[in-house]
């Protein structure tokens, strides 16, 4: 059973995510994901962790994949890219709906600005100036 849950590409097109293994300059092994590099993170009896690459970095990118040792293909992201800029078309399906009421709000009572009353002078304070 494959359940892709790629958050960046898989959602917006039906194409298969671009998966290459290689290694790095210090031996470490590599997972390019659609032209991202990640690193290997962790692993358990079913699954390998990488890392995005930018969280080593001042950025400290969140994302994390999690991968069958048995089946490359499935796969799944965790959390999203920090450093990525969407297209329009992967903002537009990301916006959440704002729900307005249909009612307009009570309208604020109206003050008289004519005043009948006079107001009362207090005479018996002191005048100084600072």
């Amino acid at each position: 059973m494959t359940h892709n849950n790629y958050l960046c590409c898989q959602a917006i097109s039906s194409k298969q995510p671009k998966i290459q293994f290689s290694v790095s300059k210090r031996g470490g092994q590599l997972l390019w994901l659609d032209g991202l590099k990640y690193f290997r993170n962790n692993e358990n009896r079913t699954n390998l962790f990488w890392r995005c690459h930018w969280y080593y970095r001042r950025i400290r990118c969140p994302v994390l994949i999690c991968m069958n040792k048995y089946d490359s293909s499935d796969f799944r992201q965790i959390h999203k890219h920090r450093h990525v800029k969407l297209s329009k078309k992967q903002q537009a399906m990301e916006v959440d709906t704002l729900e307005l009421p249909n009612e307009l709000p009570t309208p604020l009572p109206v003050i008289n600005s004519k005043c009948d009353a006079a107001l009362p002078v207090d005479t018996e304070q002191e005048m100084f100036t600072i």
